[in-house]
């Protein structure tokens, strides 16, 4: 053993001596090779770069476009191409020129909104961008360039990545009896609750029935809470009640039919749950005879600032921290009952003066605590519709929240316009010129079907969706 370690000595410096001239070509060797394989390693990682921005381009831009595929098909591929990485628009990033196609598509398999095909409508677009990226040491190894692509596909508004709680406030006072021909399948007798209750079926249409929830909160209310449950049911019935400080436990009572998922089976699904409550109040139950659910008895007048209240409430504690909650009014807006209880006219301030500013108020509360507040305006009138508001409701609290609305000798179209969150969420028939910021038809149902695609978001889905 202690003659070894001198032998492999020997041995290391003779191999030394007869191969020093063979040394200076594998060193220069392995260096061509390691700066290569380095080069290909920082271009490689170039090109991931280059293809994550690229793809989130493509993302931005589809989800852009997606915002105006089915209101305006025409400018939808526009606004996708302006979010895109070509020069000249926002998501820009390279030099090297990037190559964008934006694509309308119509995917039967999206269930809402939903698409016939025949190229007449569409609910997706699909946007692909590709760009040479010029490699800067893989040259040494003959690679000039690599070709990147990244694709995106977005559906149109009418899918949502947010749970929702929506608590729909309808009028069902006698007004509501009356006849509207405008309204999507309407025949000689189809009335404007006939068309309100076929509006919240469609918005239920574009709901998820695995994260979203709808109930249903109904003005005047009634005397008892089975009364007000009735009106879920093939056999509504019941008497309304005088209006008065709303409580969950004494008249009136407002909730027809509370929070629920049970309206379609799955969020694919195109059919309504007949045996779903909330889908039997608005008319599309079982019932045999008629179409059953909300009825419009009327009596007490238009007075709505508490059955708004008693949604904020009812939204508040439903115990439902992660969900976006949301309050949709339906209303001609003519706040102007007598009909109130005697504790109703000893509070205060009492109920039966400027009561469209209390409604304003309620919403306002509302709208303080994140809520999102939507209001269709039903025949509102534009001016000197409101007329118990004589005086400047000024400073109030309601719900624990400190509100200003100044709102004397104001219309019943100020009132709705003033309820919603924001000028987004205001929609109306435009009746009597009373123009919807957020959307305007004639027919209600069409402005349901507009309220659900602001309540839902453009999202992305796969490329290959069909």
């Amino acid at each position: 053993m202690t003659k070894f370690w001198p032998f492999v000595s020997k041995l290391v410096s003779a191999f030394g001596r007869t191969e020093r001239g063979a040394v200076a070509p594998m060193v220069a060797l392995f260096t061509v090779v390691l700066v290569g394989v380095t080069g290909f390693s920082i271009d490689m990682g170039h090109v991931m770069w280059v293809q994550r921005q690229l793809q989130t381009a493509a993302d931005a831009a589809a989800l852009a476009g997606a915002v105006d595929v089915v209101s305006a098909p025409g400018n939808a591929i526009t606004l996708a191409t302006s979010y895109s990485a070509t020069a000249g628009n926002k998501n820009a990033f390279l030099k090297t020129p990037v190559t964008t196609t934006a694509v309308l598509k119509c995917y039967t398999g999206v269930p809402y909104p939903a698409c016939v095909g025949g190229g007449t409508s569409y609910n997706a677009i699909q946007v692909t961008q590709q760009v040479d990226v010029t490699m800067w040491f893989s040259q040494i190894l003959g690679i000039k360039s690599t070709t990147v692509t990244a694709q995106a596909t977005a559906s149109a508004k009418g899918g949502n990545s947010t749970a929702l709680d929506i608590m729909v406030v309808l009028d069902t006072t006698a007004s509501m009896n009356g006849k509207d021909n405008k309204c999507a399948g309407a025949t000689k007798n189809t009335t404007r609750l006939d068309c309100a209750k076929y509006g919240i079926q469609q918005l239920l249409f574009g709901l998820d029935p695995t994260k979203d929830r709808l109930g249903i909160i109904v003005f005047p209310g009634y005397t008892t809470s089975t009364d007000a449950s009735s009106q879920a049911t093939c056999s509504p019935s019941g008497s309304i009640s005088k209006y008065d400080v709303y409580s969950a436990t004494s008249a009136p009572y407002y909730l027809v039919a509370a929070l629920d998922n049970t309206f379609k089976s799955s969020s694919g699904s195109t059919k309504l749950n007949s045996g779903s409550t909330v889908v039997t109040a608005v008319g599309g139950g079982s019932c045999t005879k008629g179409n059953g659910g909300l009825t419009a008895t009327g009596g007490v007048q238009t007075y709505y600032a508490q059955a708004i209240l008693a949604a904020e409430t009812l939204l508040a504690n439903d115990g439902n921290n992660a969900s976006q909650k949301v309050i949709v009014l339906l209303s001609d807006g003519d706040a102007n009952s007598t009909s109130m209880m005697s504790s109703a006219l000893n509070s205060n301030p009492p109920l039966d003066v400027n009561e469209c500013q209390q409604a304003v108020a309620a919403a306002e509360s509302a709208t303080s605590q994140g809520m999102w507040v939507y209001s269709v305006a039903y025949g509102a009138g534009t001016s000197g519709t409101c007329s118990t508001d004589t005086s400047n409701l000024g400073v109030t609290v309601v719900a624990g929240y400190s509100q200003t609305v100044n709102g004397m000798g104001k219309s019943a179209c100020w009132t709705l316009q003033n309820i919603a969150s924001d000028t987004t969420k205001f929609f109306s028939d435009d009746a009597n010129g009373c123009i919807g910021t957020g959307g305007n038809d004639a027919d209600v149902v069409a402005l349901f079907k507009s309220v659900a695609d602001s309540l839902t978001l453009p999202r992305l889905i796969p490329n290959n969706t069909t």
